[in-house]
């Protein structure tokens, strides 16, 4: 079972985090905070469906791209976004065809960021059971099949 989708933020200070904070006052969004690219894959595999927003700048740009490379493919329901700054716009169509699906080169420009998360989490399952229930929900036979599992259970 994974938890509900969740928006990650990556870096070594909560500099981003405090903007998205900020910029969601009026439709709060949760920030789970992450000081390390081991903590997010843990936490990916908890919520492989989440948004992941890495800072390029404090996490450095090699290692951003080397981990949307490794991990980014591993993890394909995630949405990653690159938090940067302005020095590294020449880069973000590399960091874009290694699999960051946004750039955002300053805090000042979140609108883009949080318009994903808010639309990632309306769409993402709340877990994987509740979306098999509901698939299995809308099949026509089965009440037939909730009939003989009732019937095996009486027996």
């Amino acid at each position: 079972m994974h938890p509900t989708a969740r928006f990650i933020v990556c870096e070594k200070k909560p500099v981003w985090a405090a903007a998205f904070r900020r910029a969601s006052r009026d439709a709060p969004i949760e920030v789970c905070e992450s000081r390390s690219l081991a903590d997010v894959v843990i936490r990916l595999s908890e919520s492989p469906n989440s948004v992941v927003g890495l800072d390029a700048v404090s996490l450095g740009v090699r290692h951003v791209g080397q981990w949307l490379a490794d991990v980014g493919r591993q993890y394909r329901e995630a949405r990653l976004v690159v938090l940067g700054s302005r020095e590294l716009k020449p880069v973000q169509w590399q960091l874009r065809e290694l699999g960051a699906c946004h750039f955002v080169p300053s805090t000042r420009e979140l609108r883009g960021v949080l318009d994903i998360v808010r639309r990632n989490l309306e769409i993402a399952p709340a877990n994987r059971l509740d979306w098999r229930r509901e698939l299995f929900e809308r099949l026509p036979w089965k009440d037939m099949a909730s009939d003989r599992v009732n019937k095996q259970s009486n027996s």
